[in-house]
């Protein structure tokens, strides 16, 4: 009679000798707990008795063999949402009578038993997950398949282009050049997409643990001693970050690397963006920082001598006593009329009575202003960049945030590069070495911006000029249109006397400010739009034809208004011409009553 034996991997042996050679060799009770083996007769064991050894009565008994319990496969349970709260109550209280009839053993066992029973209970009840397959990373999508294909085609008519007859070579060189195009795009758009999908999983591995992702990006930790000192070290990153800190803002705004960042960073440019420039920050940073511990309210602070290191190549210590010479002059000169406003419009604090912040504040201002008269005095020195220098007559204009947000992008471009004269002109093209010639495709003169925009006599005899003109008288007329039945609907002020009674103060109440058109009520506009204007017979009799006229007959009032669209060099020379022009004309209106 022979009893075969079966190990817990499943191989059957002949008898419970090989089971045992099996399982030494395998080891295949590793890692699992060991039962007592018994024989063929029950309550007989297969081991060799030993030698007896003293022992107590109470070690008779086996301990109780722990049963091995199947662990559950890795399973995703569809778990209900968290505010099905009815749900998961019921399924918290089945849970617990399920495992108080059958959590039996040690603590270890019973968290497994635990753990298996809430799984099968969850799958029975809630369902598992579906797996989505994923296609296999080697499996070619439609886009990789057709640039497979394209390029089979290309070697095939390569080869037909070396055994082609001349004759037929223009033909197939035109096909290779098609489907070369047609090759480019698919990879461009491949790698788009590429790139796309490559960021999608570094963001989802970020969101899952930045940490982790970070520091995967940094590398090791890395140790050792710096050879140079903190305040160059402070120096060139303000030096470096600078650069490209330009050169993106730059890249943003879709101008080219030829034009100064002064353009970005100017305080007194006639067109001035919202950005600071990073160094003129590090500056007035630093200034700040030696007021606060020279001027400290604690004497312990301000009587030990702090130095503000910043390198070598500025010093903030000496920019403050710049600033502090600066103002001390301005009080010795007085108030300085600035602009076209009279003595005293403009109130400033006087430093020698200033203290506290009020002081402090008015010292990094004044170094602001140092750094902005370095700007000023390199744009003037700019042939092109800097001519807006010269334009004395023209008003300045700072964009916001929020009109740089919702402006279009390439009216943006346009703005800050006519203004600063780096768009790609005749001119332009020539002095950077991208064209042949600097001459005016209409007239042949140099084409120059100021050629192009207001100097091309061909444009004016073809009417560009006159298009411009109309384009923005047309926007002025409808802005006067709507500005006018405005006015209609809005209520008449009342001119009524308050009465103040005994001990009573006056209250001030706002006063409507309103403008021209609020004066009367039957303003009618005339445009030189469309068809020739005529002034009324009732104003004058002339053949002037002034871009727009706004009559009112009750009131006797007439507004003329003659539009212009010079160069920004000679706009008080524009304005003197047209107010020649219609001097005659105003001063019989004004005759006329």
């Amino acid at each position: 009679m022979t009893t075969s034996a079966v190990c817990l991997c499943g191989k059957v042996c002949r008898n419970p000798r090989g089971l045992k050679i099996h399982q030494t060799k395998m080891k295949c009770l590793t890692g699992r707990q060991v039962v007592q083996r018994t024989g063929p007769v029950p309550g007989e064991t297969q081991e060799e008795p030993g030698p007896e050894s003293p022992h107590s009565a109470q070690t008779l008994h086996a301990p109780q063999a722990t049963p091995q319990v199947r662990h559950s496969e890795h399973r995703r349970v569809k778990w209900p949402s968290a505010n099905k709260g009815k749900e998961w109550c019921q399924f918290e209280e089945d849970v617990d009578q399920v495992l108080e009839a059958t959590a039996r053993g040690d603590a270890d066992q019973k968290l497994r038993t635990m753990c298996t029973m809430i799984v099968s209970i969850a799958v029975e009840r809630f369902g598992t997950k579906e797996q989505h397959t994923i296609n296999g990373a080697g499996e070619p999508n439609r886009r990789q398949k057709k640039i497979s294909q394209l390029r089979q085609e290309l070697r095939l008519l390569g080869r037909q282009y070396k055994q082609a007859r001349e004759e037929d070579k223009a033909g197939l060189a035109e096909l290779r050049n098609i489907l070369r195009r047609n090759l480019t795009t698919l990879w461009r758009a491949e790698w788009h997409r590429k790139r796309g999908k490559g960021r999608a999983k570094k963001r989802a591995a970020f969101i899952v643990n930045p940490f982790n992702f970070t520091k995967k990006i940094l590398g090791q930790k890395r140790d050792g001693q710096l050879a140079c000192s903190q305040e160059e070290v402070d120096e060139y990153l303000r030096a470096t970050y600078k650069r490209k800190v330009s050169g993106y803002l730059r890249r943003w705004l879709g101008l080219p690397q030829s034009l100064s960042s002064i353009a970005l960073y100017g305080n007194k440019n006639k067109l001035r963006l919202p950005f600071s420039s990073l160094s003129e920050e590090f500056m007035v940073t630093r200034a700040r920082e030696v007021l606060l511990y020279r001027d400290s309210s604690d004497t312990k602070v301000s009587s030990a001598g702090i130095e503000v290191r910043t390198g070598r190549k500025w010093r903030a210590q000496d920019a403050v006593d710049q600033a502090e010479a600066r103002l001390r002059h301005s009080v010795l000169m007085g108030a300085v009329a600035s602009g076209r406003a009279g003595l005293g419009s403009n109130t400033r604090p006087q430093y020698n009575k200033a203290r506290g912040k009020e002081r402090r504040q008015m010292i990094q201002e004044e170094v602001r202003a140092g750094v902005e008269e370095t700007r000023s005095s390199r744009m003037v020195g700019m042939r092109l960049q800097g001519a807006w220098t010269r334009w004395e007559q023209a008003l300045d204009r700072k964009i916001s945030w929020p009109e740089l947000w919702k402006a279009e992008p390439y009216r943006m471009k346009f703005l800050i590069q006519s203004v600063y004269d780096v768009l790609p002109s005749p001119s332009n093209l020539f002095c950077w070495g991208l064209a042949e010639s600097p001459a005016c495709p209409l007239c042949q003169r140099r084409g120059s911006l100021e050629h192009i925009l207001s100097c091309c006599p061909k444009a004016l005899g073809e009417g560009r000029y006159r298009w411009r003109h109309d384009q923005v008288l047309k926007v002025i007329a409808e802005t006067i249109s709507s500005g006018i039945t405005l006015s209609k609907q809005q209520q008449p002020a009342r001119h009524s006397i308050a009465f103040i009674k005994a001990g009573e103060r006056p209250q001030h109440r706002p006063r409507q400010v309103g403008g021209l058109l609020t004066t009367a009520r039957d303003w009618q506009l005339k445009v030189d739009l469309g068809r020739q204007l005529k002034v009324p017979h009732t104003i004058a009799v002339t053949t002037l034809r002034p871009d727009l006229v706004l009559l009112s007959e009750s009131t006797r009032q007439v507004v003329l208004l003659e539009l212009i669209v010079p160069w920004e060099d000679r706009m008080e020379e524009a304005f003197e011409r047209k107010r020649a022009k219609y001097e005659e004309l105003v001063g019989e209106c004004r005759r006329n009553g």
